[in-house]
């Protein structure tokens, strides 16, 4: 239900083009997908909100399961990899990026390191490698050259996974845009219009710092509410009052608010 109300939003409220039809259908998708975004958020918490908009690309992209889990999980191990043949490089890494192998896309990798060694330790030794020039092929980093859309994130998992986070969300913002790695702001007036109808209820997710209640009191006085909100306390044996408190609210279209 929440889906489908959100999705009839995306129709009414995106831009109108009657005039081109694949410019009305993509602008519906570019409205439905940041609103997915945007409202799926508000039940994050921060940590994971990135993992959101990358899983979000993944999907859109239909990214091949076999890298993603490799990104995930690093592979299976093995123990016929020797010793490091890089003395700057720790030979669990090194095992790491053997295991690399596995995928056909970065079959090349391990021989590549060996050849340019000098490269791939200012890659490993910089403070931003992200930021700098990259050792691998640049053909090797998009699937036109026979890479993987991922192959940048997983060499940058296997050398410096320290720096994933700003790659994934350069990752995010080429193939989404920069709003999808700048989660909106807790807006209590905006929740409150995009819930779509009165009775459906908002939870707040309490984390440290965070108390709801003020804002929610302010807001009440805003929509003239504030005389007709009710606030129960849940506790042992509160059941059976806060049921009639909640029958009482949409008889007399109250606010209620249920603390637990």
């Amino acid at each position: 239900q929440w889906f489908l109300e959100l999705f009839q939003k995306g129709l009414r409220d995106s831009d109108p083009d009657n005039e081109n039809r694949d410019q009305r259908i993509l602008n519906i998708n570019n409205y439905f997908t940041y609103a997915i975004y945007k409202n799926v958020c508000r039940s994050l918490f921060e940590k994971d909100k990135l993992l959101l908009s990358f899983t979000m690309v993944c999907r859109m992209l239909e990214i091949d399961p076999a890298p993603m889990r490799f990104l995930l999980t690093g592979g299976i191990d093995s123990e016929s990899v020797s010793q490091s043949p890089l003395s700057w490089l720790p030979t669990q890494t090194w095992k790491m990026v053997c295991r690399a192998q596995q995928l056909p896309s970065m079959a090349w990798l391990p021989e590549h390191i060996q050849q340019h060694p000098d490269a791939w330790r200012s890659f490993y030794d910089s403070n931003s490698p992200h930021d700098g020039p990259h050792p691998a092929p640049a053909e090797r980093l998009n699937a036109e050259g026979g890479g993987d859309l991922l192959t940048e994130l997983i060499i940058m998992r296997l050398l410096r996974p320290d720096k994933l986070v700003p790659v994934v969300k350069a990752f995010v913002t080429k193939h989404l845009g920069k709003k999808f790695t700048e989660p909106p702001l807790f807006n209590l007036g905006q929740i409150f219009c995009d819930s779509g109808e009165p009775w459906v209820p908002l939870v707040f997710v309490l984390s440290a710092g965070f108390d709801p209640l003020a804002e929610l009191t302010l807001f009440a006085e805003e929509q003239g509410m504030n005389k007709r909100m009710e606030t129960l306390s849940l506790g042992q044996g509160m059941g059976k009052r806060a049921a009639e408190t909640m029958l009482l609210g949409r008889q007399q279209g109250l606010w209620i608010l249920l603390q637990n």
